[in-house]
C-alpha cells in the first residue's frame, strides 16, 4: 500500500474533465494537496474521451500535462477483492453502478483515499469517503 498524506485525494473522471474545462478551484486544490492520485480506470476513460473527440491531439496533450503533476494508482489483488465485495453488495441491493466506478471505489477504499467526484451514485458505497469540489 502506498503512503498517503492526510491531504491526498483520488480524482474521478468528472473532476478532471471540469479541470480541463478551466475550473480554477480544482487546479488550486490539486496544487495544495500532498499527493493527488488518478486511478488507472480514470486514465482509460480520459484517453477514451480524447480518442473519440474531434480534438484528439489537444485532449491527449491535456492528459499528458496532468500526468506530470499527479500519481497513477494501479489495481492489485486487494483491489480485486474489494471490488468483488462492493459489486456483490450493490447487486444484492439492486443498486448497480457503472463498472469502472466500482473499480475506482475499490481503489479509494484500498488506499484509504477520499474520492473526489460529482457522481451521486458513489454514495451507495458506505465504506467510501467522498469529497465534492
Amino acid at each position: 500500500m502506498k503512503k498517503t498524506g492526510s491531504n491526498s485525494f483520488l480524482l474521478d473522471t468528472n473532476i478532471i474533465i471540469d479541470l480541463f474545462q478551466g475550473e480554477k478551484g480544482i487546479a488550486d486544490r490539486i496544487e495544495n494537496s500532498d499527493i493527488t492520485y488518478i486511478p488507472i480506470p480514470v486514465l482509460g476513460e480520459l484517453y477514451f474521451g480524447a480518442e473519440t473527440s474531434k480534438r484528439k491531439a489537444y485532449h491527449t496533450d491535456q492528459i499528458q500535462k496532468l500526468l506530470k503533476v499527479v500519481e497513477l494508482l494501479n489495481t492489485s489483488d486487494i483491489t480485486a477483492e474489494i471490488y468483488a465485495i462492493i459489486k456483490s453488495k450493490l447487486k444484492l441491493g439492486g443498486t448497480p453502478i457503472p463498472e469502472n466506478d466500482v473499480w475506482i471505489a475499490a481503489m479509494a477504499i484500498e488506499y484509504n483515499l477520499p474520492l473526489v467526484t460529482r457522481d451521486n451514485h458513489f454514495t451507495k458505497i458506505k465504506e467510501l469517503s467522498l469529497e465534492r469540489w
